[in-house]
């Protein structure tokens, strides 16, 4: 498992070890993509994504209860 935050920052470190890996899925939570637009720019290969559908408005909802209610 990789941080998707420092293969889109380029860190140097993430970004080595994810170019190592004989495989890569990358897991956006929605359909907009960020999550699969990342690795691109930094040349990393991202041989499958897959896209969350079912189940992101519950994490929403439950995200906004407990902004609401700290």
């Amino acid at each position: 498992m990789f941080c998707l935050a420092g293969i889109g920052g380029r860190l140097s470190g993430s970004v080595q070890s994810a170019r190592n890996v004989p495989e890569m899925v990358v897991i956006d939570g929605c359909s907009v993509g960020c999550a699969e637009a990342c690795p691109e720019p930094a040349q990393v290969p991202a041989s499958n994504c897959l896209v969350m559908r079912d189940g992101i408005d519950k994490v929403k909802e439950a995200v906004k209860g407990a902004c609401e209610n700290p």
